[in-house]
């Protein structure tokens, strides 16, 4: 992510599939980095993962494995509602 302008960082971390795939980064990774990391300044490990896109932050705040369940969660609330409601209109015409 740290590739990307910063524009591109904020309206990527609108969409929820930054969310998914930081939730699949952090599961696929995890024993790789942890090994890879051993013995170095955790500082380093932190570096890594934001620019890989692992870590996500919102200015000076870290989003949480929780907090990306609830927006991926809300999402999908979202993007079923408008399925029904799009449903719906297409059956009364």
């Amino acid at each position: 992510m740290d590739a990307l302008s910063g524009r591109v960082q904020s309206v990527l971390k609108c969409l929820p599939v930054i969310y998914g795939a930081a939730m699949m980064r952090t599961v696929c990774t995890k024993d790789a980095i942890r090994e890879t990391f051993a013995g170095l300044p955790e500082e380093a490990e932190d570096l890594f993962r934001e620019a890989m896109g692992i870590s996500l932050w919102v200015g000076e705040h870290k989003i949480s494995q929780g907090e990306q369940v609830i927006f991926l969660g809300f999402y999908a609330i979202l993007a079923i509602g408008a399925g029904a409601v799009l449903s719906r209109r297409r059956r009364l015409r």
